[in-house]
């Protein structure tokens, strides 16, 4: 089972004043590369930050995209998404499941914007006004986390994969065992009755890593629009992840890069680059030198 990941397209965003790079031109710079050197993959899977504004007319915009490639299409929302995207994507080959099955593997997808919705009056899950920055830190609505567990649970597949898009743990650059999140506590609360699960991949932090905990693989997968280098303090170019599924259980994963234009050399990281992670993460950048 051969799976690329994309995600943090920002699709609809104006182009970076950074380096002008436009993100729908990004994407298909990228999807020109998994043609080029991987061939098509048997899934696609798209983990948030689809759109960068959440409007359906974004929405409409990459489904076209999407509904073009020459595999099936996975999608997970992301923070910047809106509860009616995944429905405005949803096409031919787009979708949008809770769980697939893939021969010995279970695919699971799970939304990690729970403090980006709230309940309405008669108990149903909508988009909090102010979801973007509400939701930039990963949270499973305790329902969600609880289908997840059932799902796990009540399958007879040997080998098992989460797709979220907040990641659980944090680039090795400023990950801090001690002062991880009660986010990831609690998945790993649930994964940890579960064996068949390997692997859990994410992306909304825009670089590539990986990190291990109890056995399970965390991905970091880089976006297809405006990616970074924070051990280097530089802008790469966009990228992808790429995933090969053994029926045995064996998983090999390789994070992407597209050939940047020659004569580009590094931009470094703005700095409200800094901004955001002490916001969102509390995260300084004397905590992280």
């Amino acid at each position: 089972m051969r799976v690329v990941q994309l995600t943090d397209i920002h699709y609809g965003a104006a182009p970076s004043p950074i380096d002008g790079r436009d993100a729908g031109v990004s994407l298909r710079q990228v999807l020109d590369h998994v043609a080029a050197h991987h061939g098509p993959p048997d899934l696609y899977v798209a983990t948030g930050d689809l759109t960068d504004d959440g409007s359906t007319a974004s929405a409409l915009g990459l489904g076209a995209v999407l509904d073009a490639l020459d595999a099936p299409v996975h999608c997970v929302a992301g923070n910047h998404d809106s509860g009616h995207t995944l429905a405005a994507l949803v096409s031919r080959r787009v979708h949008a499941p809770t769980s697939t099955r893939h021969g010995n593997w279970l695919f699971c997808y799970v939304d990690t914007n729970g403090n980006g919705r709230m309940r309405d009056h008669h108990g149903a899950l909508i988009d909090h006004p102010d979801r973007q920055h509400r939701a930039s830190m990963g949270t499973i609505d305790p329902d969600d986390l609880a289908a997840l567990d059932r799902t796990l649970a009540s399958s007879d597949a040997p080998h098992a994969m989460i797709w979220l898009h907040h990641p659980p743990i944090m680039p090795p650059t400023f990950d801090d065992q001690a002062a991880r999140s009660p986010y990831f506590h609690d998945l790993a609360a649930v994964l940890a009755r579960h064996p068949a699960v390997h692997g859990v991949a994410a992306g909304h932090l825009h670089t590539g890593y990986t990190a291990t905990h109890a056995g399970i693989t965390y991905y970091g997968t880089t976006t297809t629009w405006l990616a970074m280098d924070f051990a280097a303090r530089t802008l790469t170019p966009p990228g992808y992840r790429t995933f090969v599924f053994e029926p045995h259980g064996h998983v090999t994963s390789t994070a992407v890069l597209i050939d940047p234009p020659e004569g580009a050399g590094p931009h470094p990281l703005p700095d409200w680059v800094d901004r955001v992670l002490a916001d969102h993460f509390g995260l300084t950048p004397q905590e992280r030198a």
